[in-house]
């Protein structure tokens, strides 16, 4: 369900498991050659992960909770949602939160007895969260919305930018240093928008893909590649200027829901899928 590369060819994964009625969650770190270093047990599935620290990993829980994972285990924060936490991001000291109780919630990352600040300003379940810096948030909601939040005052945040795409939209993220907003919908779209525009039609479409996107993952080394995850299964490598789709990787047998660029290493990308598989990707 999410990988994180952890430098030096280590990547660390979040993987959900359904034994009986119940689901429970297993973090592993992954060495370059596919040896499992560490495992850690977690009390339930995740839906998404983020590194916060050296070791250290912040996780989206489906029961409503977010936790800290490190060698020792995972610890509870503080607060949660009322239902699944569907996504995380991380901007200095600040954890962002999505959740299916249409909340969106601010954890101070320093302060983990600290209750969680929270804002709601989407009328269905939040689908993810992105940063651009300290202060601007963008989330995707199924209520068909996108928005781009003045977060400096959190939590009351004032919406910037709110893009209608028409249907569940599953996934959104920043690129281009934060000029451009990229969405995934439940219609089998990836749409691009320029935010800088006052326009609400997007500056490219590609519609009628295989699959919904799932994930949006901009490369931290050419600003003009994001790589989209999709239920093909496939890996979607996009030129974000024009819009046209340069490869589709097909290495994954389901549903692929998980990205991650090395920073260390320019064109090395890792991929998880519902297969139960890691792979690392080698971008030219």
């Amino acid at each position: 369900d999410a990988v994180v590369a952890a430098g030096d060819g280590n990547v660390v994964a979040a993987t959900s498991n359904l034994t009986g009625s119940i689901w429970d969650g297993r973090v592993f770190g992954l060495t370059s050659n596919g040896t499992v270093e560490a495992e850690i047990l977690v009390e339930c599935g995740m839906a998404d992960l983020c590194a916060i620290g050296e070791g250290q990993f912040l996780a989206a829980c489906d029961d409503g909770m977010v936790r800290v994972i490190h060698s020792g285990g995972a610890m509870i924060i503080s607060g949660g949602h009322n239902g699944v936490v569907n996504a995380v991001s991380v901007s200095g000291t600040t954890g962002a939160t999505a959740g299916s109780d249409r909340g969106i919630q601010f954890y101070d990352l320093e302060k983990h007895s600290a209750e969680p600040a929270r804002f709601e300003g989407h009328c269905d379940s939040v689908n993810s969260v992105d940063w651009n810096g300290a202060n601007v948030l963008l989330s995707a909601s199924s209520d068909g919305t996108v928005c781009v939040w003045d977060a400096r005052n959190r939590p009351i945040c004032k919406s910037s930018v709110a893009i209608h795409v028409g249907s569940v939209a599953h996934v959104a993220a920043f690129c281009k240093s934060g000029e451009r907003v990229l969405v995934g919908t439940e219609k089998h779209e990836l749409l691009c928008y320029d935010i800088r525009s006052s326009a609400a039609l997007p500056v490219w479409g590609e519609v009628g893909l295989r699959g919904p996107v799932r994930k949006l993952k901009p490369s931290p080394h050419n600003s003009s590649l994001c790589a989209a995850a999709t239920d093909a299964p496939s890996v979607l490598l996009v030129n974000v200027d024009t819009g046209k789709i340069d490869r589709t990787l097909t290495h994954h047998r389901d549903f692929v829901r998980a990205l991650s660029w090395d920073k260390q290493v320019p064109g090395r990308l890792y991929t998880g899928s519902w297969d139960k598989s890691v792979a690392e990707v080698r971008i030219s």
